[in-house]
């Protein structure tokens, strides 16, 4: 075929880049779920991970070759990140790919400082992961995940305008990850942006917690006895999950519910749902694991805020359940509902 000459001369050069003989180590590290068993990187399926997979391979790093990826997960439990961090810096890996704010943050605090480069984690600078987005400064780079805040307090308006008190629902473990030094200042700077978002359209932002099912059953009842409650999410890997668990308290207290960033929300019987491409926070971290293993330091590689286009879901068998009306405007806008 015509490419077949010009591809083999991009795999010539960029393999030549490599260090001949070398077998380099790709860590990647997230929080999973009980029971989790990491697949091999020929089985990714995701498509932000395929790219990954794709970027590594065309630059010339093939797995069973040259490359190798060293996968470990937490079971869900934040308490394991640190021993399988330290498992990845055993495995003498070059790099390490985290998923979200605590696996991040964990790797950062490895006894041997090995090259970072994260995912799914929102207001890295805030969070105290990185200097700046154009100049990191430290040993970590990545790709910043976009929430639109403001879309979701005013989508939860619009379809339940009798709410007037929300419970923005989070996990308390992942502000416990941060540095002592970065966490009182984050949880002022969320809190501060919660508060707006929800007093530009009339609401109140109430802070909640949770560092358990249990927790969260017991703050969303009580939270429901003065009505006119409602509940914003505020995900992670952990809250994502105990979806299916969270939504049904969601319904059971009748809080009307609002949730960003993934389409599972939405399927867990979230009402309002307001979802970026998630794929996209994915797609440029095999780029930068490519520039890191070439010798390139991560404080050196600007952080991404890729632009990502938005997908707006309603739950209209949520909505019906709720006894809510959803506005017809609002049901022309959405890009799915669920019926």
């Amino acid at each position: 075929m015509a490419w077949a000459p010009v591809a083999a001369m991009l795999y010539v050069f960029s393999a030549s880049a490599q260090e001949p003989g070398r077998v380099y180590r790709v860590g990647y590290l997230a929080i999973g779920r009980p029971g989790l068993v990491m697949p091999p990187i020929e089985k990714w399926t995701n498509p932000g991970s395929i790219a990954t997979r794709d970027t590594l391979h065309n630059s010339g790093f093939i797995l069973g070759k040259n490359l190798v990826i060293e996968s470990r997960n937490a079971q869900g439990d934040q308490s394991r990140l640190a021993a399988e961090v330290e498992s990845l810096v055993a495995a003498n890996v070059d790099v390490i790919i985290t998923e979200g704010t605590p696996p991040t943050v964990a790797a950062l605090k490895a006894t041997k400082p090995v090259p970072v480069v994260f995912f799914g984690v929102g207001d890295p600078v805030e969070k105290g992961i990185v200097a700046s987005l154009a100049r990191p400064g430290g040993n970590a780079t990545g790709t910043a995940v976009l929430i639109s805040w403001g879309k979701l307090w005013q989508y939860l308006h619009e379809i339940s305008p009798a709410t007037r008190r929300v419970a923005v629902v989070s996990n308390e473990q992942n502000s416990m990850a941060l540095s002592p030094e970065w966490r009182a200042p984050y949880r002022a700077f969320f809190d501060k942006r919660m508060i707006d978002g929800a007093a530009a359209v009339g609401l109140e932002s109430i802070r909640t917690p949770v560092n358990s099912l249990d927790e969260a059953s017991s703050k969303l009842a009580a939270f429901s006895v003065e009505g006119n409650s409602g509940i914003l999410i505020s995900t992670d890997a952990i809250m994502f999950g105990w979806r299916a668990a969270i939504m049904e308290m969601a319904l059971k207290n009748r809080l009307p519910s609002a949730c960003p960033q993934d389409r599972g929300w939405a399927e867990a019987g979230c009402l309002v749902t307001y979802t970026e491409n998630y794929s996209l926070a994915v797609q440029g971290t095999g780029t930068r694991v490519v520039k890191i293993l070439r010798g390139t330091k991560p404080a050196d590689i600007p952080v991404e805020q890729p632009t990502a286009s938005f997908k707006l879901i309603v739950n209209a068998r949520t909505a019906k359940a709720l006894d809510l009306t959803v506005p017809p405007a609002l049901l022309a806008a959405a890009d799915e509902v669920i019926d």
